[in-house]
């Protein structure tokens, strides 16, 4: 797994995510239910649901669509749901 650690950083696009949200948005993407989300993290499923609605906050949405949707066209996620790296988009935001 590839996490932006820019987004960590100071944020894409005005967008500020933790490496563990950015892991979620990740999961977000694959459409598992929140429950696994939190086994595969190894976390509460309200600290899951924590983890979404900072999320969402930040995207400024109000759904997993709309949340992959917005990741997708900020950079923050591959079109095959992964995170990108601070290196890829380093090179996105100098095109």
């Amino acid at each position: 797994m590839t996490i932006d650690h820019a987004a960590e950083r100071g944020g894409r696009n005005g967008v500020a995510l933790t490496e563990r949200e950015l892991e979620v948005l990740e999961l977000l993407a694959t459409y598992i239910p929140r429950g696994r989300i939190a086994t595969e993290l190894h976390i509460s499923t309200n600290t899951v649901k924590t983890h979404i609605a900072h999320v969402y906050r930040s995207l400024g949405v109000n759904s997993r669509d709309d949340a992959i949707a917005t990741a997708l066209r900020l950079g923050l996620l591959h079109a095959d749901g992964s995170t990108r790296t601070g290196a890829e988009l380093q090179m996105t935001s100098r095109v």
